[in-house]
């Protein structure tokens, strides 16, 4: 069953949903747009990586090592070395460290691979306000300085609209509609668009 939604499904933008659809959706818009470009483009996936650090009140300093290993040493040195006594070794727990990778596309000169197009499927990690968003605003300064164009595709709640057939398609691939709509949408629809919204969520089997 294709998307109910006559546009961009809501449901689509949880979190636990959008990621998988961001990864789908690009290399599935490769290939239509590849097979579409003259034979000196090509289309290339990259990815940004943001890497997400505990703030500041949740790292704490673990300590200084009290025994190092050196490359090498004089034979006096190494044969009092042995006979020194170590501790146990001490077990502390490190701060996660997520590791968050997005995916974009890049339309290139096959002949030189001179930049050309870059395609962006933005996420909520470029639209609300963080590190990550700077990182991003930064990249997008450097390409609208530059002769590279930038096409950035905004289906969060909204933005522009993306060809229905290339969501159709992922829909049905991914088969999100056995289960996105067991959550809710993310953020949260006001009163009187949930209302219109019920009108296209499918009953449950």
């Amino acid at each position: 069953m294709s998307s109910p939604f006559p546009g961009m499904n809501p449901f689509l933008e949880q979190e636990d949903v959008w990621h998988d659809f961001h990864e789908r959706f690009l290399p599935y818009v490769a290939e239509v747009i590849g097979s579409q470009l003259p034979a000196h483009y090509i289309v290339k996936i990259d990815e940004h990586v943001f890497i997400h650090e505990p703030p500041a009140e949740q790292r704490s300093f673990l300590g200084r090592g009290d025994v190092f290993v050196a490359t090498r040493q004089p034979p006096a040195e190494a044969n009092a070395a042995a006979t020194a006594a170590t501790t146990a070794p001490a077990q502390v727990v490190l701060p996660s460290v997520d590791i968050e990778s997005l995916s974009y596309l890049e339309i290139r000169d096959r002949r030189d691979r001179r930049l050309v197009t870059v395609i962006e499927l933005l996420s909520p990690t470029n639209k609300y306000a963080s590190p990550d968003r700077e990182q991003y605003l930064g990249k997008r300064g450097r390409l609208l300085a530059s002769s590279t164009h930038l096409l950035e595709i905004d289906l969060l709640r909204g933005g522009p609209r993306m060809p229905f057939a290339v969501l159709h398609h992922i829909y049905d691939a991914a088969r999100y509609g056995q289960y996105i709509y067991e959550g809710t949408p993310q953020p949260a629809l006001r009163a009187a668009d949930q209302t219109w919204a019920q009108q296209f969520i499918p009953p449950r089997s």
